[in-house]
């Protein structure tokens, strides 16, 4: 799906980052995700879900290569232009940017 349809869809405020991976222009994003904050979510239902997203043709990734996600809660997950933004907090503010069209959606 295309960038700004996921983020049209879901909600990852407060969501959290388990897991960081970026080689080869493909950027794996693995988060504790909120369902509770979903549209469609139930009352039931997990609150919570493990799931993945997979970028690819990923261009432009920046990010502290020395900072250990830790569970890192997401403040803001934006997209313009094709560039993606990407707030965390843990100890600390860490903002990872990249360029990129098109995601996959795991769960």
């Amino acid at each position: 799906m295309l960038v700004y349809e996921l983020l049209r869809k879901y909600n990852f405020h407060d969501s959290n980052m388990i897991e960081i991976i970026h080689k080869n222009n493909r950027l794996i994003l693995r988060i504790d995700f909120c369902r509770w904050k979903q549209k469609d979510y139930e009352n039931g239902e997990d609150e919570l879900k493990e799931i993945s997203l997979e970028f690819d043709n990923v261009k432009d990734f920046v990010w502290n290569p020395e900072k250990i996600v830790d569970y890192d809660t997401i403040l803001e997950f934006t997209y313009e232009g094709e560039k993606v933004k990407i707030v965390l907090f843990a100890n600390e503010v860490s903002i990872i940017t990249f360029a990129c069209k098109t995601v996959y959606y795991y769960e």
